[in-house]
């Protein structure tokens, strides 16, 4: 919270409004988790007011989303209920599939916890639909767990068992790709760090290459000085004998 509120300051020092109600969101949100439900609210209904005053319409429908969960999270069903449907308007009118793959399936939510089973499976299945066509893979697990649950409360075994085993499916897949990606990091990593040891030993080899080469020219020029003394002093001697 106290970083919140350091970047609330510098946020309205610059006039940045958008991150000024990003933040606000974000404290909204924290003070939900917290319980503190005053804080929460004001937070929450003030970022929507800035995100709607500057025409920001991924904000005002994060902010409806959140205001949905406050409620939630206070079972005002009606009210949450309410926010979630706006938020799902507002990803229609955007075009944002996977937003709305996500609201709908809160909207489900609230419809089962007011008892609306129909009402529940009919959003949840909406929210699949768009889930599938993009791959949503995680939204497709909770939806189907989801669906089992509601089946399971109005006695409907068969299609419990049926959505619980797509849950399962899907799970393993979710698994399966995560350790696949675990795995190509650390081979990518362990191919780095390989280069990079084979890259310290070529150049540990290149100083070897190179002190070795400066001891043998040393060895050469030593050598050369020696003869041409020998040289010199030969002639040197021949010249004094000769007188």
């Amino acid at each position: 919270l106290e970083y919140y509120f350091k970047s609330l300051a510098l946020l309205n020092e610059i006039g940045d409004k958008k991150g000024f109600a990003g933040t606000l969101s974000n404290i909204g949100t924290l003070y939900t988790k917290l319980k503190d439900s005053k804080k929460a609210i004001e937070n929450l209904l003030l970022a929507l007011k800035i995100y709607t005053e500057i025409d920001d319409a991924d904000g005002m429908s994060t902010s409806l989303l959140n205001l949905g969960d406050y409620y939630h999270a206070q079972k005002d069903y009606s009210k949450a209920l309410e926010y979630y449907l706006k938020a799902d308007n507002f990803n229609i009118e955007l075009k944002d599939k996977k937003a709305q793959a996500n609201s709908l399936s809160l909207v489900a939510d609230i419809y089962f916890a007011q008892g609306l089973n129909s009402s529940a499976l009919k959003s949840y299945k909406k929210s699949i639909d768009i889930a599938e066509e993009l791959g949503l893979k995680d939204i497709l697990k909770q939806n189907y767990q989801s669906i089992s649950i509601v089946y399971a409360k109005m006695g409907d075994e068969g299609n419990a068992y049926v959505f619980l085993k797509k849950c399962a499916e899907i799970t393993d897949e979710i698994f399966t790709e995560e350790s696949g990606k675990q795995i190509a990091e650390m081979q990518t990593k362990y191919g780095t760090e390989k280069k990079e040891e084979e890259i310290n030993l070529l150049k540990k080899e290149s100083e070897v290459q190179t002190l070795k080469i400066s001891r043998d020219s040393i060895m050469i020029y030593s050598i050369i000085g020696i003869l041409a003394l020998i040289i010199v002093l030969t002639f040197v001697i021949y010249k004094a004998y000769r007188n």
